[in-house]
């Protein structure tokens, strides 16, 4: 490594260089015969020149030029490092997000830009109004528990979307930027991941096993009773809350129509007068095709009985038929409006399937009792 040359060694060497040929001009001089005063001045400055000329490109000259030679390798390392780093910082593909001490963002990468697009610009603004449409700092917020402890920390946090709502969850690890010059935390690096998908399906299947107990309570509860209103009441108080729906009605098959008599809104159960012909709206459908059906699109379904709808005031609804051990149609059911307006999907099809299969056997059960009496 070339030793670096400071002002102060530059102008010590040029003076001790000047000093040391001038010396030993002015020696030669001694030794040479006399010549004419303005011979003596061009022979000095040659003879300096001669002299001066390697001595300051040995100790001066060479130096900067080694010095000067290195810098340019370091700056080329310095920027092939640099490309390198800025092509692993692009190619992450989870979120990295560089913040001040402040919380003020100072650099991500383009998968944190792809996420908030709708954020963009996200340098130069607050982590929290960027990515969380906030004013002031969140409540769960691993990277202030970094900044006050200056030790990682992790946590898992909603990933809000471009009108605020819920658009998933990420989970974010955050770790301090330390300042090699002090020794202090200058900021903080977060690293964020996008675990929508591994949360999907840790909640579908808490939901699954919670359906299935709702499913084996049911059975058993709709069993221990034998009169038919109480069971088609449990049923859809049942079948609301093994789906998670707003409301629902409960039908019997009477004289080849579907006959409804109660309608369950939210736990509070109301009369009602609703009667069916095979093929007509939904449960008649049901009761034509003996089949499942559901749909997300009340409104534009053709399905539906749009007066129906209306009195009832639904945005979805799902449908199963009670069919007995024989294959004859006991009745049917109708639930509405899932909570938070997510839609049915076909695993809420198969447990309203069990539950109507259990509702067969309680009213099959019901009836043969009503025979012995």
């Amino acid at each position: 490594m070339v030793k670096r040359l400071s002002p102060t060694s530059v102008l010590v060497t040029i003076t001790l260089s000047i000093i040391i040929c001038e010396a030993l001009v002015i020696t030669l001089f001694i030794f040479i015969p006399f010549l004419r005063v303005r011979y003596n001045v061009f022979l000095d400055a040659l003879m300096s020149i001669t002299l001066l000329s390697p001595a300051l490109y040995l100790f001066l000259f060479r130096p900067m030029v080694l010095e000067i030679e290195e810098r340019k390798r370091a700056e080329a390392a310095l920027q092939k490092n640099e490309a390198f780093l800025s092509s692993v910082f692009t190619s992450i593909q989870d979120g990295i997000s560089i913040l001040d001490k402040n919380m003020n963002i100072i650099r991500v990468n383009p998968a944190m830009e792809k996420w908030y697009e709708h954020a963009m610009p996200l340098v130069g603004k607050k982590c929290y109004e960027a990515y969380h449409g906030r004013k002031a700092i969140c409540e769960v917020c691993p990277t202030y528990k970094t900044l006050q402890t200056g030790e990682s920390a992790h946590d898992i946090v909603q990933k809000i979307g471009p009108k605020g709502e819920n658009a998933g969850w990420l989970d974010i690890y955050s770790y301090p930027l330390v300042d090699p010059a002090t020794n202090r935390i200058a900021g903080v690096i977060e690293y964020i991941r996008d675990v929508t998908d591994r949360k999907k399906a840790e909640e579908a299947l808490l939901r699954r096993d919670y359906q299935l107990e709702v499913l084996s309570r049911t059975s058993v509860h709709i069993n221990a009773v034998l009169e038919v209103p109480i069971i088609m009441r449990i049923l859809i108080a049942s079948a609301m809350e093994l789906v998670g729906a707003e409301g629902g009605m409960a039908g019997l098959s009477i004289d080849k129509k579907m006959v409804f008599t109660e309608y369950n809104k939210e736990g509070k159960v109301f009369p009602v007068k609703y009667s069916f012909e095979r093929g007509e709206g939904i449960s008649g459908w049901v009761a034509e095709t003996m089949r499942p059906y559901y749909t997300n699109d009340a409104a534009r379904d053709p399905h539906v009985l749009q007066d129906v709808r209306r009195d009832v005031s639904f945005y979805n609804v799902a449908a199963a038929p009670i069919i007995s051990r024989k294959g004859v149609l006991l009745g049917c059911f109708e639930i509405y409006n899932k909570l938070e307006k997510h839609p049915f999907d076909v695993l809420d099809m198969f447990m309203l399937h069990g539950l109507a299969a259990s509702a067969a056997v309680a009213l099959e059960n019901a009836e043969i009792m009503s025979g012995f009496k």
